[in-house]
């Protein structure tokens, strides 16, 4: 194929990338075009094969690595030069001064009159240039002081040192040179790229909301080429850029100069979640490229078909772009949800009736089963897809708690109609207690599933939005750790933020299919007064049952096919599966629920007794060493000062992405495992992954129970602790009971429920949805 066809010329991407100031191991190619694009099938796999590698955003001196022009500093000396003015050895000394941060070193030749602030040497980049590669804060403020011109563009590139640090994400060195120093930032370099273009090229998200939010460049503006800050991010594959500035409302079908608009990137890419959002966002689905292709076509041409596909599903469409399911006034997304959830009660009764009417219980079992998988895979396969089409969405749907409320129904029907009649005079105290957990049970499983659990409100404000950004900054914490991506709120310790709600969770314990909703600071308490209280009401269930089991009559004296059962069982349970199978059968599958509740119920009573919560405990476990970076850029010069207390407050913060709890103390040995314990270890590590696991809560389960083998030891176990643990006793007062300072431990604060994010931790009355500083506790030291 001519050369001059291609779609992205191989000596364009190599002048790009000499001249995009990248370092030699981390340059970010741009995609590049001339005006003939006639080879297109060849021209889409040019593209593909390009390498969009990340920018270096760990903030580190890059001394050793190649500058602006591609070279070495000590390269760009003439070795034919037989002497090198005095002059020139002083201002490549000063450059590698800059490099490095060294501020004596600088103040030195500046102060002699060895060099002026603004020298350069031949490829025309500044002292102040360098200080802004290499993320030197500290001696940026000194050469500013010193009266460096902070527009002064040089390079190939031609960019200023504000440029720079926007094309290396370092947020710190930005917000001096535009807010303190007052930088040009509506310059844009020799490609035609502007602040905002370089920052989305970063790929760090914490440049981009700060570029959009400090400064006044249109979100649609384009490069040369017609790129918008959308077109790159897509490009990218970078789903984090593209969610935020859809949130700008930028225009989704602006095309550049080959036609393509940013969701065709996408398919360069290969980014599922990224063409999700964008047709969520309303791209063109049917939009041609200037070479005449469609998104199916190109799909087909990048190996993207299949991303497409999952991409045109979890958005509600077909291949062909039509709605997969369309709404009427009788079958709304409300109504869907609705059936959802009452389906158990028909279903369950039904495949109880058919083991009980069976007459032969294993066949019975067998058809009851084919019948429940059929509902359940029908239930998410076609109706729960017509309110979410994510993945696990039936997991997210009301269905499990359908489950349960129908299983619920089902016992209080048996128990007013079977138990009560015939256990009330010989058991009146049990019926009265089940009474009394009905009326707790009932109110406080409609609370959990319908309360909100502590959603904090998005802020829309820009104004307020930039002074929580700056306060962040001035203390060193403008990090995705600390501020919300998404609703643009400083993040509250002990929050998560919640896709589902799109909202940020104050103390979010955990995600609760059987009740359909979040847990957080709101609905905890509500919740785990359920499942007690269900714990509780299932016992004595059991032994109403079995009372009525005894008042039963056994007139069948010949029947040989069930000795053997009824030997197994016992004679009462014997009475019941002979003259009251549906009964029986009721009480066995109540008794299975009693399994997953009881796990529940420790797993809970574990945590708050060692301050911790769900989510909590499941990071302590994760294992996930800055795979979810944190975007952090907190100058080389500073890391000393906030490193290491970034590093320890990450424990603190919400989605955490640096574990500081590890399962074993530093200065232990690990303790030899038993055979048995590594079994369990390798079952639990398959259940934390199984859906089954996530319905049933055998995740925190085996967690708790890999705790307690590998910390034999009490007191080895008490060094690993949350620093939100106050003690036993502590800890259960501040959970169970919310009073303001001054007030006493009553029933009233008891049952008194959070109308906002007001809770007790340790001797304080806090508010989670403003909580950044934990109070002190004494009692927690990091291992």
């Amino acid at each position: 194929m001519d050369e001059d066809n291609k779609l992205l010329d191989s000596t364009e991407l190599q002048e790009l990338k000499k001249d995009s100031g990248a370092q030699s191991e981390t340059f970010q190619e741009a995609p590049k075009s001339d005006s003939d694009s006639s080879s297109s099938n060849d021209s889409m796999r040019a593209i593909k094969d390009i390498s969009l590698d990340q920018m270096d955003k760990n903030g580190g001196d890059v001394n050793n690595s190649e500058v602006e022009d591609g070279t070495n500093l000590e390269e760009n000396a003439n070795p034919n030069d037989d002497v090198i003015s005095e002059h020139t050895k002083k201002v490549e000394e000063y450059m590698l001064a800059a490099k490095k941060g060294d501020i004596p070193v600088l103040k030195q030749l500046l102060e002699s009159g060895d060099v002026k602030v603004n020298d350069c040497l031949s490829e025309n980049v500044s002292a102040l240039h360098w200080c802004a590669l290499n993320n030197h804060l500290a001696a940026i403020k000194y050469l500013v002081s010193k009266g460096a011109d902070i527009n002064f563009a040089g390079g190939n590139l031609v960019a200023t040192p504000l440029q720079w640090a926007c094309r290396y994400g370092y947020v710190y060195v930005v917000d001096y040179l535009l807010r303190t120093c007052k930088a040009e930032y509506k310059s844009k370099d020799i490609q035609g790229f502007n602040c905002l273009h370089l920052a989305v090229h970063s790929s760090n998200i914490m440049m981009v909301i700060y570029i959009t939010r400090f400064t006044d460049i249109d979100i649609d503006e384009t490069d040369p080429k017609g790129r918008t800050a959308l077109h790159w991010a897509a490009y990218q594959g970078d789903v984090l850029s593209v969610e935020y500035l859809l949130q700008l409302h930028p225009s989704v079908n602006i095309s550049d100069e080959l036609g393509f608009i940013p969701l065709q990137w996408c398919l360069v890419r290969q980014s599922q979640s990224t063409m999700t959002k964008l047709i969520a966002a309303g791209s063109d689905l049917h939009h041609l490229a200037a070479n005449g292709k469609d998104c199916w076509t190109m799909a087909r041409e990048m190996n993207s078909t299949s991303y497409f596909t999952a991409a045109l599903r979890e958005c509600g469409y077909s291949k062909d772009y039509t709605r997969l399911y369309k709404y009427t006034s009788l079958f709304s997304k409300r109504n869907a949800k609705i059936l959802t959830f009452f389906s158990p009660f028909l279903v369950l009764t039904l495949c109880l009736q058919i083991i009980a009417n069976s007459g032969n219980a294993l066949i019975g079992l067998v058809i009851a089963t084919i019948i429940y998988i059929g509902q359940t895979l029908l239930i998410g396969k076609k109706l729960v897809p017509f309110y979410n089409h994510t993945p696990h969405a039936l997991l997210k749907s009301p269905f499990f708690s359908g489950v349960f409320a129908s299983t619920a129904f089902l016992c209080i029907v048996s128990w007013v109609f079977k138990l009560l009649p015939a256990t009330f005079l010989a058991n009146p105290l049990s019926n009265i207690v089940l009474f009394i957990l009905i009326l707790i049970l009932g109110p406080s499983f409609i609370k959990s599933m319908t309360s909100d659990p502590g959603c904090i409100p998005r802020e829309k404000d820009n104004m307020k939005i930039k002074q929580t950004i700056e306060q962040l900054i001035y203390e060193r914490k403008f990090d995705a750790s600390n501020f919300c991506i998404y609703t643009m709120i400083r993040k509250p310790l002990r929050s998560r933020f919640d896709r589902d709600r799109m909202r940020n969770i104050a103390r979010f314990d955990h995600y609760c299919p059987w009740v359909s909703n979040q847990v957080g600071v709101r609905n905890h308490k509500t919740f785990l007064c359920f499942a007690t209280s269900l714990h509780l009401a299932i016992f004595v269930i059991f032994f109403l049952t079995r009372a009525y089991f005894n008042t039963l009559d056994d007139d069948d004296d010949d029947d040989d096919e069930n000795t053997g059962l009824c030997s197994l069982i016992g004679e009462n349970f014997c009475l019941g599966y002979r003259h009251s199978s549906y009964t029986f059968y009721l009480l066995i599958w109540v008794v299975f629920q009693q399994t997953w509740l009881t796990m529940l119920i420790l797993v809970q009573f574990f945590q708050i007794s060692r301050g911790y919560t769900t989510y909590e405990f499941d990071g302590r476990h994760a294992h996930l060493h800055n795979s979810n970076p944190t975007f952090a850029s907190i100058p080389t010069d500073e890391l000393a000062k906030y490193g290491q207390a970034m590093q320890v407050e990450s424990s603190d913060t919400a989605d955490s992405t640096i574990e500081t709890l590890n399962d074993m103390p530093a200065n232990q040995e690990p303790q030899k495992i038993s055979s048995t314990s590594k079994v369990l270890f390798c079952l639990s590590a398959g259940v934390m992954k199984s859906s089954v696991g996530k319905i049933l809560g055998l995740k925190q389960f085996a967690l708790i129970s890999r705790d307690l083998i590998r910390m034999r030891g009490r007191r080895q176990f008490q060094q690993i602790g949350s620093p939100y643990n106050y003690g036993f006793v502590k800890n259960w007062l501040n959970f169970l009971f919310l009073k303001k300072p001054g007030e006493s431990y009553s029933l009233k604060t008891l049952v008194k429920i959070p109308e906002h994010g007001e809770a007790n931790l340790g001797d304080s009355y806090v508010d989670y949805y403003r909580l950044y500083q934990a109070p002190v506790n004494p009692n927690y030291t990091l291992v």
